[in-house]
C-alpha cells in the first residue's frame, strides 16, 4: 500500500512523495504504477482533490533514463490563477 510523504509545506505549497511498504518509490515505480494500477492512479487523484485547492500546479522534475532511479518528488502550488478555467480537452484529445 502507499502513502504520501511530505518533505515540505506551507500555506500554498506541498512538497511530497509516496512511499510503498515504508521505502520511497523511485520515478520510474511512479510512472509504472501511473501506467499500469489503476488502483494507485484512484489514490493519487483522491489524495489531490483532499488537498482542499480549487486549482494548483503540479510540478514534478524532468524524468529521463539517466534518473528513473531517483527518489520521486512532486510539488503542489494552490493558484488563484487556474480557478474557474476550465480544461482544454482539444490539447491532449489524441492522448485519451
Amino acid at each position: 500500500m502507499w502513502n504520501t510523504l511530505e518533505l515540505e509545506s506551507t500555506k500554498s505549497n506541498l512538497k511530497f512523495s509516496f512511499t510503498e511498504e515504508g521505502s520511497t518509490i523511485s520515478n520510474q515505480q511512479f510512472l509504472q504504477l501511473l501506467e499500469n494500477e489503476g488502483f494507485f492512479r484512484s489514490f493519487y487523484n483522491e489524495f489531490l482533490v483532499g488537498l482542499g485547492y480549487e486549482a494548483f500546479f503540479r510540478e514534478n522534475r524532468p524524468m529521463m533514463k539517466s534518473n528513473l532511479d531517483a527518489k520521486y518528488e512532486c510539488n503542489i502550488i494552490n493558484t488563484d490563477f487556474l480557478s474557474g478555467k476550465s480544461p482544454d480537452v482539444q490539447t491532449f484529445r489524441k492522448c485519451f
